[in-house]
């Protein structure tokens, strides 16, 4: 089961398009859920057609990452969508001190001579929003955050909001930005990959429950778009096929937490953060089981089946690997 976001070309901001998702998605092996454009076309300008949109499906309202940087737009969406309990998705950043930088503003971006996002640009934009649902408390889900900054202020807010919820993507988890320093354009993403100090928070987080959910942050990019220099590519990774196995593989020790305690943040906490009904592993009910094992093997380009093959984790070794899932009344092998 997916969760799509509604900046696409078209985006997905009106009651037809959401239709149109859905009779498409009908025919695939999957569950594909979406979440609808917060405002027409995802420019920030005017909100969508939000309760059509909801009456169609639509689980979630958000720009994708856009932010929503007009504090009004923001107000009048969580005010519109309270009367039918809706979802807003906010993406954190400050595109006023963000600027053109794609990287973190750290001592790495000193050292690749380049202009950093600095951690404020997140953490206003989070305190911001929190400050908006003070006034108006509404279901507003931030993310994915990348600093410990963001996580303070996200830790102390949900003590009195509960329709406060937050994710951080797998990547920001289990990599920093020392990992930019050959300029390898695979590894430049969007958020940004933060310093060693934020990646130790977010796992922190993970461990104490301020997160709630564990993205996979998917963003394909056209070869053509990642075959030039770093600082003109575009960000973007693919992630499905990997986030599991990079969870699995990592965060376990990391955390100290157990599988399946981690397995919740892929699966129960989205359900319960998007409103969908709990799923439960026994005779008679709808079977959405993902199996994998725990043998090691190795990421190669023939275990790609994204039609991108943007990935800086060709060769990687993992201890665990996704081989099928049980899904619509049919197993199918990865």
């Amino acid at each position: 089961r997916i969760v799509c976001l509604p900046n696409t070309k078209p985006p997905i901001d009106s009651r037809d398009a959401v239709n149109s998702f859905y009779s498409r998605a009908a025919a695939l092996p999957i569950h594909m859920n979406l979440a609808g454009c917060l405002t027409q076309k995802c420019e920030g300008r005017d909100l969508a057609e939000l309760f059509d949109m909801h009456q169609a499906g639509a689980i979630a309202f958000t720009d994708g990452t856009r932010p929503i940087s007009d504090s009004g737009m923001l107000l009048r969406g969580l005010q519109y969508t309270k009367p039918f309990n809706g979802l807003i998705m906010q993406f954190p950043l400050d595109l006023s001190l963000s600027g053109s930088s794609e990287i973190a503003e750290s001592p790495v971006s000193i050292r690749m001579g380049m202009k950093g996002i600095p951690a404020i640009a997140e953490e206003l934009m989070v305190a911001r929003d929190l400050k908006l649902l003070e006034y108006f408390e509404g279901k507003l889900h931030i993310g994915p955050v990348t600093t410990a900054g963001s996580l303070d202020l996200i830790r102390k807010a949900k003590k009195r909001f509960p329709g406060l919820s937050a994710s951080t993507n797998i990547a920001n988890l289990v990599f920093n930005d020392e990992v930019l320093t050959d300029f390898n354009p695979n590894w430049k993403v969007k958020p940004v990959l933060r310093p060693k100090e934020d990646m130790k928070a977010l796992v922190r987080a993970i461990s104490e429950g301020t997160l709630d959910i564990i993205s996979s942050g998917h963003n394909p990019q056209a070869l053509e778009n990642k075959m030039m220099d770093f600082q003109q590519a575009s960000p973007g990774m693919i992630a499905l096929e990997t986030c599991v196995p990079l969870a699995l593989s990592n965060l376990l020790s990391e955390t100290g937490i157990e599988m399946g305690n981690l397995l919740d943040f892929f699966t129960h906490h989205p359900r319960r953060v998007f409103g969908l009904p709990e799923i439960s592993v026994q005779e008679g009910s709808p079977a959405e089981i993902t199996h994998f094992d725990s043998s090691k093997w190795i990421f190669e380009t023939k275990d790609i089946r994204s039609k991108s093959k943007n990935t800086p984790l060709l060769g990687k070794e993992f201890t665990h690997k996704v081989v099928g899932v049980f899904t619509k009344g049919k197993y199918l092998e990865r």
